[in-house]
């Protein structure tokens, strides 16, 4: 069987490297290498594994740490890892903001359905994220609310706990105090609605106009007027 190429990068559930004698490497469920089939147990938290161009095997865990799997011993070293990456990789410049981020170790950060994504695995703490940045070796999730959290490694929580409002690329404020799982209905104390509000409905019908209101609710978590508004539509379409 053919080596893979070098600079392959696999992910957990997500490909397989062969190398120079023949072995086949890949990543379980469970955050372990796995090698011909059998899971290492010395290994977890395990996020990606590459092929170098010297024909050795890495890992790289949660805490952003390499080991190189070294035949003579049948083990990994060093024993305490290593911070650099490898392989050969661009890393997203500082202030990028987008979609997809590859930080400092290598690490594709990506959005999939409305939640982070590490390396194509779902981070089940994160929801309504709309938007990513990568800051001076961090980076950033933004939710629909206009919140900002971040991190510096994996294994890292989130933070701050309540998120902040300014943009840490352009460094202004423009979020709201929602908390993460998004914009939430205006109260009853809340800026009311005049007639002058509905001229940006024209003659429309009330069901097209439900859309409508729900479509920029969507778009705009700060137009607090949109229930409000609805209602006083749909009342004054009633006979």
């Amino acid at each position: 069987m053919a080596a893979s190429p070098a600079g392959t990068v696999i992910y957990p559930g997500n490909g397989t490297i062969t190398d120079g004698a023949g072995h086949v490497w890949s990543i379980n469920a469970n955050g372990q290498v796995v090698q011909n089939g059998q899971a290492d147990n010395r290994t977890g938290r395990v996020l990606q594994m590459s092929y170098d161009t010297s024909g050795a095997v890495w890992q790289e865990n949660a805490d952003d740490l390499w080991w190189k799997y070294d035949p003579s011993i049948q083990g990994w070293s060093p024993s305490a890892g290593t911070s650099t990456v490898p392989i050969p990789f661009i890393p997203s410049p500082s202030g990028t903001k987008g979609s997809i981020i590859v930080d400092n170790s290598d690490n594709q950060w990506s959005i999939v359905g409305g939640q982070v994504a590490l390396d194509g695995k779902v981070d089940p703490t994160t929801a309504n994220v709309i938007n990513l940045a990568f800051v001076n070796g961090k980076v950033w999730q933004e939710n629909a609310s206009g919140l900002w959290w971040s991190k510096t490694r994996p294994a890292d929580a989130w933070s701050p706990g309540p998120g902040t409002s300014v943009d840490p690329v352009s460094g202004s404020s423009g979020g709201t105090t929602n908390p993460p799982g998004g914009p939430q209905p205006p109260t009853a104390n809340e800026t009311s609605t005049t007639d002058d509000d509905l001229k940006a409905f024209g003659n429309a019908p009330v069901k097209e106009a439900i859309f409508l209101a729900y479509a920029t609710w969507e778009a705009d978590p700060n137009a607090k007027k949109i229930h409000k508004l609805v209602k006083l539509f749909c009342k004054q379409q009633r006979p």
